[in-house]
């Protein structure tokens, strides 16, 4: 008995070994994750709101309040900030809902508590979550079993997961696209690669930041497909504008966009880059009210770089991925599963895995990890913050993110240096 013991154990601590990067990356995030529940836990959930929305009542309510805002309907009408995909989805499941039945359709708060419109939103999560799972294991489908179902689980339960089922975005959708996108765009075959695109289509149409995705192409030679991706992006995410008005309902979602973005609502719950500079400001005394839009030159002059000089493709997917947290003037905790694939490509990659990336696997499970950590009361203080105070795990997070940042941007600026000499030095000697 002890002997078939010790024997599975040498065999799993074997497997640990071969998918060392698996290992580095699902070790710390499922400790500190579960630490973290265990805390919620033990403080009766008191303690949630420092990583998720603090306002216990607002569950769901991305989903449902831009579900009432279709029952109007156009939604543009009201200066919404989603894209007109979005909204065709919505109007088709709104077709479920009953009218006529005593309930307010253009309350959000009672589409929620009304079952027609809630079992649609049930069904729509599940088919996101299949859509997620069917991507992430063809992404690993020369990985082990034990890594396939580690990594599965570890993608779906990890912390910007849980905060965007929380809050029912319909970021759930353009991410399920992406995954697909990245999982067939590669492909053999042709076809199948215009599948892809079609994704990459509706992973833009329903969120925009995706479409920087499409540079992936340019890195198979396909120029050509890379015309025809941005076309069908472009289609996708223009002609369903006509179905709410036309070419008006373009210019009222700019403005509600801009209006959004205008709102201070503290530090917590952001990972852009701007955030990341108020963060630092807030650590060392200083107070900083705003920065200027054309910052966003910075984070995305540095993910270009990255991208540029970057010689494999988790780490070309990390820096579009980067580009859609770090540009934007405010990224939820959400915003991180954009992220999500190029922790799968990671482990994906290779077995043996060099020490650059195991540091890179375990600065990724700080990011997704689920945190319990306090808010911290002299950087809310300075900031006299109105609604999102900032946490120790936001903190950590975008820590993180900017250390992963630059592990990436060294090795891959190094690597890329190596590779140009080595190339100059054979052009001589031949």
């Amino acid at each position: 008995m002890v002997s078939k013991v010790l024997f599975r154990l040498r065999n799993a601590l074997s497997v640990a070994k071969a998918e060392n990067v698996c290992v580095w990356y699902i070790v710390p995030l499922a400790l500190i994750s579960l630490a973290s529940i265990a805390c919620f836990w033990l403080d009766y959930g008191n303690d949630l709101g420092t990583y998720f929305i603090s306002d216990w009542a607002d569950t769901g309510m991305d989903y449902f309040n831009m579900l009432a805002a279709v029952s109007q309907g156009d939604p543009y009408a009201n200066y919404a900030n989603w894209p007109p995909m979005c909204f065709l989805i919505l109007r088709f499941l709104f077709h479920f809902v009953p009218r006529g039945e005593g309930v307010d359709l253009s309350n959000g708060f009672a589409m929620r508590d009304y079952m027609p419109a809630a079992l649609p939103y049930l069904v729509y999560v599940v088919a996101c979550l299949l859509v997620i799972g069917f991507a992430t294991m063809r992404l690993l489908r020369g990985s082990k079993p034990i890594v396939q179902c580690s990594m599965l689980a570890a993608t779906i339960l990890c912390g910007p997961m849980l905060f965007a089922l929380e809050r029912g975005n319909i970021i759930l959708i353009s991410f399920a696209s992406l995954l697909v996108y990245l999982a067939l765009y590669t492909s053999a075959s042709k076809p199948v690669r215009y599948v892809a695109y079609v994704f990459l289509g509706m992973s833009v149409a329903t969120k925009m930041y995706p479409a920087v995705f499409a540079f992936l192409i340019l890195f198979t030679g396909n120029k050509k497909e890379f015309v025809s991706a941005a076309l069908i992006s472009l289609a996708l995410s223009i002609l369903p504008f006509f179905a709410f008005g036309g070419i008006g309902s373009i210019r009222n979602m700019i403005e509600g966009v801009f209006l959004s973005s205008s709102f201070d609502f503290g530090l917590g719950l952001n990972y852009s880059f701007q955030n990341l500079v108020r963060i630092a400001a807030a650590m060392f005394g200083c107070k900083v009210e705003a920065i200027p839009a054309y910052a966003s030159a910075v984070p995305l002059a540095l993910c270009a770089i990255m991208l540029l000089v970057s010689r494999e493709e988790w780490t070309r997917v990390f820096s579009l991925g980067l580009m859609c947290v770090w540009v934007p003037a405010f990224s939820y905790t959400y915003s991180l599963i954009f992220l999500l694939p190029a922790v799968v490509m990671l482990v994906s990659s290779e077995s043996a895995a060099a020490c650059w990336k195991k540091i890179s696997a375990f600065f990724l499970a700080l990011v997704f990890a689920l945190y319990a950590l306090p808010v911290l009361p002299s950087v809310s203080l300075l900031l006299n913050e109105p609604k999102l105070p900032l946490a120790g795990g936001c903190v950590l997070g975008n820590a993180a993110i900017l250390a992963l940042a630059v592990v990436v941007l060294f090795h891959s600026g190094t690597t890329c240096r190596a590779t140009n000499r080595s190339a100059k030095h054979r052009k001589i000697g031949s």
